[in-house]
C-alpha cells in the first residue's frame, strides 16, 4: 500500500495496526518502528537536515539560519539545528524575518540584513531540569545558550523566490557582495522561472533541490514540468509519486537491508533504523547568471 499523503491520516494509520506493507508518503511527529511500515515525506524539515549535512561537508562550523517567523521556519529552525548537532556541530544561530513589506521597508531603510542571531537549543542537548517537591527548577543555561560568538560563515536561508530577491540584496548591503559565498537556502527559493536578473542577484548562492530538476532526468523532468504547467512544487511531488513506486517495488530490501540505496529523482534514497527514507539532495548554485552544479 503507498500513502496517505496527509500527516492525520498516517497517524490514524498507526493506530489501525494494519499487517500490510505500507510506504507512507508522510511521517508522524514521535516516528515509531513498525517491521511492515516505511515513511517517505518531501518535508522542509527533511531538506534542512539534508542542508545540515551538507554544510557540514563543506568544512563550515558556525551557521546562521535565516527562516520566517512561523511555525513552519521553527521547525525547519529545529531539524536543521538537531542534525548538526549528530554531526558533531557546536552553536547553530537563528534570525526570524517577517513579512515581505517588513522586507521591502528594511531595504528602503538601508539597514541591511546583519548576519548574526540567537542561539537555537537543540533537543539533542537541551539541559534537564531539576523537580524538588512539585516545582521544575530549570537548568542553568550552557555557554551555548547564553552566547553566539564567533563569525558565522555558512547562512541557510529558508525563503520563497520573492523574500529572497530582498534578503540576498540586504546581506550584501551589510556584509559586501562577496558575502554571496556564504549563503545556501532550500528549493523553495527556486521555481526555476527566474529571469537573468534574478540569477545575476543570487551570485554565488548555493541552493538545493532534487536530482529530477537539477538535470539527472531531463526526459522525466520535461514530462513534469508539462503535466504541471511548469510549476516546480508540483513537478517535486510529481517526481515523488515516481519514486515511491521504486520504493513499493524495493519495499522489503529498503525495510531488511542495510545500506541499500536507490538513486531517486527526489534524491538518493536510503532509510534509517525506522525505516524513514532520507533523501540526499542535489546542490546547484548561480554563477554568472547561470544555474551550476555547485560541486
Amino acid at each position: 500500500m503507498v500513502g496517505p499523503l496527509l500527516k492525520n491520516n498516517v497517524d490514524e494509520l498507526l493506530k489501525s495496526n494494519t499487517s500490510l506493507n505500507v510506504l507512507a508518503l508522510n511521517q508522524p511527529e514521535n516516528v515509531s518502528n513498525h517491521a511492515n511500515i516505511c515513511y517517505f515525506a518531501l518535508s522542509p524539515e527533511d531538506e534542512a537536515r539534508d542542508a545540515a549535512r551538507h554544510i557540514h561537508e563543506q568544512g563550515k562550523q558556525s551557521p546562521l539560519l535565516l527562516v520566517p517567523r512561523n511555525t513552519l521556519g521553527d521547525r525547519v529552525t529545529q531539524a536543521f539545528a538537531d542534525e548538526w548537532q549528530k554531526l558533531g556541530g557546536g552553536t547553530v544561530l537563528q534570525q526570524k524575518f517577517g513579512s515581505l513589506s517588513e522586507l521591502r521597508g528594511g531595504v528602503n531603510g538601508g539597514s541591511g540584513i546583519a548576519l548574526s542571531g540567537t542561539p537555537v537549543i537543540s533537543t539533542q542537548s537541551q539541559p534537564q531540569g531539576v523537580t524538588i517537591g512539585g516545582l521544575t527548577i530549570p537548568a542553568a543555561p550552557t555557554d551555548a545558550q547564553i552566547t553566539g560568538s564567533g563569525k558565522v560563515d555558512a547562512a541557510y536561508i529558508l525563503a520563497t523566490p520573492e523574500e529572497i530577491a530582498f534578503i540576498k540584496p540586504m546581506i550584501a548591503m551589510r556584509n559586501g557582495s562577496q558575502s554571496g559565498s556564504l549563503l545556501y537556502a532550500s528549493s523553495r527559493s527556486a521555481q526555476g522561472t527566474s529571469g537573468p536578473d534574478f540569477r545575476l542577484e543570487m551570485e554565488g548562492l548555493q541552493y538545493s533541490e532534487i536530482p529530477m530538476l537539477a538535470g539527472s532526468n531531463p526526459a522525466l523532468m520535461q514530462q513534469a514540468l508539462r503535466a504541471v504547467n511548469n510549476d516546480y512544487s508540483l513537478a517535486r511531488l510529481y517526481a515523488m509519486g515516481v519514486d515511491a513506486w521504486a520504493l513499493a517495488n524495493h519495499f522489503a530490501q529498503m525495510r531488511g537491508m542495510p545500506g541499500f540505496e536507490i538513486n531517486g529523482n527526489t534524491g538518493d534514497l536510503s532509510a534509517n533504523p525506522d525505516c524513514v527514507i532520507n533523501r540526499k539532495l542535489s546542490w546547484l548554485k548561480y554563477q554568472h547568471g547561470q544555474v551550476v552544479p555547485a560541486s
